[in-house]
C-alpha cells in the first residue's frame, strides 16, 4: 500500500484513511473521521489493548480504549460533555489515572494522547514505530449520480 502508484489508480477522491499499527502488546488505530464500530475495536483487543484515536485537522478529537477483558472507555476531548462512555465519572477517573493526568489532557492533548497510548500498550511511538509497516485502509469518497 505504500506504492504511490496505488493511490493514483482510482477515479475516486481519497476521503480518509485508517492506520492500525502494533504498539507494544496492543494496537494503535489512527484515523481522521468517524467512529470505528465497537465490534472492530473489540476484535483488535483480543490480543491486547486497542487504543483508537480520531485525529482531526490540528489535534486529537476523540479516543476509545478497548481491553481484552471487554471493558472500554470512550470520550471526545474537544467537548468534554459529549460522548462520555460508559459515564462521566468513569472517564474522568480514567483520564486522571493516565500518565499526563487531567492537567496534561487539558493543556497538551497531542502529547497526552501519545503518552497514554504508549503507557496503555507498553510500547514507544518513536521514529522506529513511525517507519514500521502498518495496516492502512483507504476510504474513498463515493461517487453519486450528481457527480456525473
Amino acid at each position: 500500500m505504500s506504492d504511490p502508484d496505488y493511490w493514483d489508480e482510482t477515479d475516486h477522491d481519497l476521503l480518509t484513511a485508517i492506520v492500525i499499527g502494533n504498539l507494544g502488546h496492543g494496537s494503535l488505530m489512527l484515523h481522521t473521521s468517524g467512529y470505528p464500530s465497537d465490534d472492530l475495536l473489540s476484535r483488535l483487543a483480543r490480543t491486547g489493548p486497542c487504543f483508537s484515536v480520531i485525529w482531526s485537522d490540528f489535534c486529537p478529537a476523540a479516543a476509545t480504549l478497548f481491553r481484552q477483558e471487554g471493558d472500554y472507555i470512550s470520550f471526545n476531548y474537544i467537548s468534554w460533555d459529549c460522548l462520555l462512555d460508559p459515564d462521566e465519572a468513569s472517564v474522568e477517573s480514567w483520564i486522571q489515572a493516565t500518565p499526563p493526568g487531567t492537567q496534561g489532557w487539558l493543556g497538551h492533548r497531542k502529547v497526552a494522547i501519545l503518552l497514554t497510548g504508549e503507557s496503555l500498550c507498553g510500547g514507544v511511538i518513536d521514529e522506529s514505530w513511525m517507519a514500521a509497516e502498518h495496516a492502512v485502509f483507504p476510504i474513498w469518497e463515493e461517487e453519486t449520480e450528481d457527480d456525473g
